[in-house]
């Protein structure tokens, strides 16, 4: 059954990001079917700070660890590029807890505007609206994310660790891992479900408009004050909650995904690199995975991102044309002309803290940037094979010139 309201949509993915202490938010029903911020949350956000700090620290110090075991030998470029991955992979997630603290009253802010926006555009429109397309995609991506990682990825590392004798202390680095792809994959669910609602009024706003040949002055300027808070919803409240996870997770991906294709490129090629020649054939599979997890999420970020800019484009430009319209010296008129100035040089975009512009163009920077950072990583593990050879060489010369005869 489709949701019938914003609240109903987006309130299971919220439950599940306060179980999962990213969020700090809660729909109470009993307050006109609202979302509120609860009492009493300073001790749960440090009780998810301290933990996911001693977790975080236990796994970068097991990083060397980590390494010797897969590869049965020291080296400098492997342990480096493990400790990074997991720092980045900490960083994000200890930026997801915090960023859910100290912005819960902008995310608060965000739902109930888009419930007041709803219940609005439902008095003027004299309809409900349809959530039967969003509710399906929230649905099934919400099982999916539950069945790829609680099963699939669970199962694939848990055969993998089986085989190494420190198979306890593995185990407990996996669930960070686990836990931590499962905040990005809701942070994700979240704020796409919430562009799609968006980028649903705007459509049913503009039809209306584009229906309504001879509007009346004041229900011409409820359309237009409706598309005004949406955007102010966009620009601002958006780009606070989600702009600098979007930044953490973009360089999470890149790193994450140029490391796994330089360990699945080096496992499958002539390529002298130790630490994937102990790899498994379940690893090789999860680093496939993982890279296609990874691109699935930067591609619903930037495609829902680009659609509701295009929406909001769309939107202003059929709103220009009412600037010929007729209308009488009135306050609405006045707030109209006000809107339509206002609109021509108002930004309409979802930034990413306002070092880029989140839209299709993300595709590209980040598949691009892969591919150098793939690129960097090979140089760098080729040139620490070659000073290792050196630094042979030289022992064995050393060594045959202090034979005496």
């Amino acid at each position: 059954m489709a949701a019938s309201s914003f609240a109903e949509l987006i309130r299971p993915m919220i439950n599940t990001a306060c179980t999962l202490g990213i969020s700090y938010v809660k729909h109470c029903p009993s307050t006109s079917d609202r979302f509120v911020v609860p009492k009493s949350l300073t001790i749960k956000f440090g009780f998810w700070i301290v933990t996911l700090l001693a977790i975080g620290c236990y796994s970068l110090i097991r990083t060397k660890q980590d390494v010797l075991e897969r590869s049965q030998k020291e080296s400098y470029f492997d342990y480096v590029l493990f400790f990074v991955s997991n720092m980045m992979l900490v960083l994000t997630v200890l930026q997801m807890v915090y960023y859910g603290y100290t912005r819960k009253h902008v995310q608060l802010e965000l739902l109930n505007s888009t419930i007041d926006i709803e219940r609005e555009l439902t008095v003027l429109l004299k309809r409900k609206i349809n959530y039967g397309v969003i509710a399906r995609f929230t649905k099934w991506l919400t099982i999916w994310t539950i069945f790829f990682y609680v099963i699939i990825m669970h199962t694939l590392y848990v055969f993998d660790h089986l085989r190494y004798n420190t198979f306890i202390l593995m185990y407990i680095e996996t669930l960070l891992l686990l836990y931590a792809n499962n905040c990005i994959e809701f942070t994700i669910i979240i704020c796409c479900t919430t562009q799609m609602t968006l980028c649903r009024y705007l459509k049913d706003l503009m039809n209306a408009l584009e229906t309504k040949k001879l509007p009346l002055a004041s229900e011409l300027y409820m359309y237009f004050k409706l598309i005004d808070r949406i955007t102010v919803l966009i620009n601002f409240h958006l780009s606070q909650i989600y702009g600098s996870f979007v930044v953490f997770h973009c360089m999470y991906v890149l790193f994450e995904s140029a490391s796994i294709w330089f360990s699945f490129l080096s496992a499958s090629s002539s390529m002298q690199f130790q630490i994937v020649n102990e790899e498994s054939n379940l690893m090789l599979v999860s680093y496939i995975l993982w890279f296609l997890s990874d691109s699935k999420n930067v591609l619903l970020v930037a495609i829902s991102s680009s659609l509701l800019q295009q929406k909001v484009e769309e939107t202003a430009l059929c709103t220009r044309h009412f600037d010929d319209y007729r209308l009488q010296n009135t306050r609405a008129a006045k707030q109209i002309q006000n809107f339509l100035l206002k609109n021509l040089h108002q930004k309409k975009k979802f930034s990413a803290c306002g070092f880029f512009d989140i839209d299709n163009t993300v595709i590209y920077m980040v598949f691009s940037s892969i591919v150098t950072y793939l690129v960097i990583l090979i140089q760098f593990k080729q040139l620490e094979t070659d000073l290792t050879q050196a630094g042979d060489g030289y022992n064995v010369t050393s060594n045959v010139s202090t034979v005496q005869p």
